[in-house]
């Protein structure tokens, strides 16, 4: 089984040491360990990273719930002026997690309704990387075409070119027309 590389932000937490009733962490990035997070999603910095988790076991010990709260402030780079643009996250969110192999149907086809929980991780090793669960969870947040308040990108457009003198779009086959005439 391949060895999966280590993480920026790693802290993985015994699953034979929770508790049922859950336990609490409070987990921080370092400055390594921002700046390493920073280049891997692409973002200016990572200025702040913190995350409260409460991990416990759900009834019959049959699945490990994760509830976070993460908070981060990050620097992105506006996709239009390519200026700094600072964000704030302040996000709750929860995971479920299941040992590896669970309830045996690996291969099973799932049809999850887009209003309800996601179906159950899986994690190895008898442990979870909380940490990597955070990291993972910045990346989601984080707006993938940041852009400033006051800031309107001009001189592109993704519709049809208009030509001169008709009044409106061109039609694609009468510009291959046009070129084919050219070549012959």
């Amino acid at each position: 089984m391949p060895v999966n590389p280590p993480t920026e932000f790693s802290r993985p937490i015994a699953v034979d040491d929770l508790k049922v009733r859950g336990n609490s962490v409070d987990i921080g990035a370092n400055a390594d360990e921002r700046v390493a997070l920073a280049r891997r999603l692409g973002l200016l910095s990572v200025d702040s990273l913190s995350a409260e988790v409460d991990l416990g076991w759900t009834a019959g010990k049959a699945l490990v719930r994760l509830e976070a709260r993460l908070e981060a402030d990050v620097v992105q780079q506006c996709v239009v002026t390519l200026k700094p643009l600072r964000a704030h996250i302040d996000v709750r969110f929860s995971r479920l997690y299941e040992p590896e192999g669970g309830d045996g149907e690996d291969d099973r086809e799932l049809d999850i309704p887009p209003d309800e929980e996601d179906p159950p991780e899986s994690f190895a090793d008898d442990s979870i990387d909380i940490g990597e669960v955070v990291a993972e969870q910045l990346a989601i947040e984080l707006n993938p075409f940041p852009r400033a308040t006051d800031v309107a990108f001009e001189g592109y457009t993704c519709g049809p070119v208009e030509v001169e003198g008709t009044g409106g779009a061109e039609n694609p086959f009468a510009a291959l027309a046009r070129l084919k005439r050219k070549q012959e």
